[in-house]
């Protein structure tokens, strides 16, 4: 159960047509999607300034959260993010890795608790076997959802595995009587089976 529909919530290839009615209207949206992202994580940016006092912070937020936002900027989140908004957050921290020899990740509390280098290694890993497509080029995932669909997935799997190994060792440790039946239950849990399907 923790690895099935792991796409679930994700972006695929057929997005960018359900969207803008092909590949190449997309494309021609590119550009805007891009600057209305620099404007968004400008202004994530200038609400976490320690400069800013409480109520300067709150007000960029309003700003950012209770303002409509534009079509054009509800069509990039569908392709770049999964339903589940949180979900982006492990993937931007490992973003903050690259070109840093000594994989320092900037850590920031909405960030939370994933495990960063251990979903890093799996997604260096995947695109080492050739699964997926690491380029450091947003304009590129917006074009290619498929490939933001595949990186979710290898973080998601990370779950199901972080699961798995508990289970492993729940059947060795408790004896042969009660370790299928424990094991059993571990594995089928509603909840665990649920946040092995988040990143």
């Amino acid at each position: 159960f923790s690895f099935s529909n792991l796409s679930h919530g994700l972006p695929s290839a057929q997005t960018p047509i359900q969207l803008f009615g092909s590949y190449q209207e997309a494309e021609k949206w590119i550009k805007p999607m891009v600057e209305s992202r620099n404007r968004y994580y400008a202004q994530y940016k200038e609400m976490f300034d320690p400069r800013k006092t409480e109520s300067q912070s709150r007000e960029v937020y309003d700003q950012m959260f209770n303002s409509p936002r534009s079509d054009i900027d509800r069509k990039r989140g569908i392709l770049l993010g999964s339903k589940y908004s949180d979900e982006q957050y492990p993937l931007a921290a490992i973003a903050t890795m690259k070109d840093k020899p000594h994989l320092k990740i900037k850590l920031h509390p909405l960030n939370g608790c994933f495990y960063y280098y251990t979903g890093a290694v799996a997604l260096f890993l995947a695109d080492l076997v050739g699964y997926l497509k690491l380029v450091p080029s947003v304009e590129f995932y917006l074009l290619h959802p498929e490939e933001t669909q595949k990186m979710y997935m290898v973080l998601r799997a990370l779950g199901g595995l972080s699961l798995l190994a508990p289970i492993v060792l729940l059947f060795f440790w408790m004896g042969r009587d009660v370790a299928p039946l424990a094991a059993t239950f571990l594995a089928v849990i509603p909840g665990n089976i649920e946040m092995t399907h988040l990143v």
